[in-house]
């Protein structure tokens, strides 16, 4: 062969490469090594893998981390049936009907159908490959450069063409009614959908054992779609929302491979403050400011043993909707307050919340809303009277919102104010606890911060120490080591 020759060839396979890198890129997304490796992407791998197990996965995360991207991949693959070797997640054996859902047509042309598609002018160098595009995709009416549906080729798991997949791009403008009736196998929902929306695709998915994915930026706050993936309001340890349900999350914590520091300085300095958290963290933003501005770690303990001579007292919120009790125990030597447990329980009658709290200690001094001593809505009686009468040991509390929250804050702020991390409702609402942009305190979601306030700002001044009357009942066993009010 003469050098002339082999130049030809070299570069015919040159091109052939370029062609297959443009218009095959399925082929080189995630490879084993280089700077976007699988490795690199540990949360995409995550997320993946658990697509074998469950059929409800959420990828809630920061801006800009790969997950509009790492959805696309997999949907691709679904829709053409050309898995790798290493995918260990969900698999179609047959062409499925699939929607992707954004926002707007318009959001999506440059994110999810540009990642699958590619730009309009060079459609087939996303992610389905050109040769598996069948047909010229659809165009969404009065929405310039919008695809609303296309075909892709399908092949089974010996590499033989089986069918047509059909992929429709679908919008939250387009309202619920436009997703009702169809047997869906797979949605991915590239932000964050209403919450009638989102169970409504999951509706159609029931008759065909289908997959939903949702991955978004919670920019909205604590919607109801963010607490079914993230019903502590943080991403769960183990990914196990629920027994069906999967969330994995990413935040800015180191260099991404598509995303370097550099950049990440950059977009962060033109974020607002009160954006950071949800952009860069993947966490909701709540309003224009935290109350208590500490970071949780340093609230937050393991439950200890409280020793006898620690007084004791609580504070009560009252309510029909949510009823609260949070109880405290204070070391007097390193002045430190404890937030040992936690009473939360609505729509239920006065009674049933007295008896629940008279059981964690009915000697405990109780600091109660004062507006619990004004006649209720329902029959003219006050509750103060009410609880009194049924045993509880209460005081109207402090009302003081202002005065009430600073010393919490200060009590947070030097570690002096401890919570156990077994009060999981006080802590949910912690993280809620937010002003507005108007500066006010959002009056959601804050029982257990209204009786932490009683208690705190008024149990100075009732707490107790047990009465000896009570010793015998106050252990589970003679040896004095577990306090029943705790269960430690």
């Amino acid at each position: 062969m003469s050098d002339r020759q082999e130049q030809e060839e070299l570069l015919a396979l040159l091109s052939e490469i370029e062609y297959r890198e443009k218009y095959s890129r399925l082929d080189f997304t995630f490879p084993e090594t280089g700077k976007y490796a699988r490795d690199k992407y540990p949360e995409a791998m995550k997320l993946f893998a658990a697509g074998a197990k469950y059929n409800e996965r959420g990828y809630v995360a920061s801006n800009r981390s790969g997950k509009s991207f790492s959805a696309a991949f997999e949907t691709a693959l679904h829709l053409t049936g050309l898995y790798p070797s290493w995918w260990e997640g969900k698999r179609f054996d047959k062409p499925i009907l699939a929607w992707v859902v954004g926002v707007s047509a318009t959001a999506m042309i440059d994110s999810v159908q540009k990642h699958l598609l590619g730009p309009r002018h060079e459609e087939g160098t996303g992610l389905i490959p050109k040769k598996m595009i069948e047909g010229e995709p659809t165009s969404k009416p009065q929405v310039p450069g919008a695809r609303q549906m296309f075909y892709c080729k399908h092949f089974d798991k010996n590499g033989r063409q089986d069918g047509l997949s059909v992929c429709t791009f679908k919008t939250h403008e387009q309202g619920i009614d436009s997703f009702m009736g169809a047997a869906i196998d797979w949605v991915h929902f590239d932000e964050e959908p209403p919450r009638d929306i989102y169970t409504e695709c999951l509706t159609r998915t029931a008759t065909t054992q289908g997959h939903v994915v949702a991955t978004f930026t919670p920019l909205h706050g604590v919607s109801e779609v963010y607490k079914m993936f993230c019903p502590n309001l943080k991403i769960p340890e183990n990914n196990e929302a629920s027994k069906y349900r999967f969330c994995i999350g990413k935040k800015w914590d180191g260099e991404i491979p598509h995303l370097s520091l550099e950049e990440q300085a950059r977009m962060r300095d033109s974020f607002a403050p009160w954006e950071l958290t949800a952009r860069t963290e993947g966490m909701p933003t709540l309003g224009a400011g935290a109350v208590f501005p500490v970071a949780e770690e340093d609230v937050v303990c393991d439950p200890i043993d409280l020793p006898l001579h620690w007084p004791r007292f609580a504070g009560f919120d009252v309510g029909w909707k949510r009823t609260a009790c949070a109880w405290f125990a204070y070391d007097q030597t390193n002045d430190v307050i404890y937030l040992y447990g936690e009473y939360y329980r609505g729509y239920a009658e006065a009674s049933i919340h007295a008896e629940a709290i008279k059981a964690r200690g009915k000697w405990i001094p109780i600091a109660i809303d004062p507006a619990s001593n004004t006649p209720t809505q329902k029959d003219g009686d006050k509750l103060f009277v009410e609880y009194h009468n049924m045993g509880l040991n209460i005081c109207k509390a402090d009302n003081a919102v202002t005065a009430g929250i600073l010393d919490m804050l200060q009590r947070f702020s030097t570690g002096r104010l401890k919570v156990f991390k077994t009060c999981v409702n006080f802590l949910n609402e912690f993280r809620m606890y937010q002003y507005d942009k108007d500066g006010r305190i959002r009056k959601q979601d804050d029982h257990l911060m209204d009786a932490a306030r009683y208690g705190i700002r008024t149990g100075f001044k009732i707490k107790q120490v047990i009465p000896e009357e009570f010793d015998d009942s106050y252990y589970e066993d003679s040896s004095g080591k577990r306090d029943p009010l705790t269960g430690y």
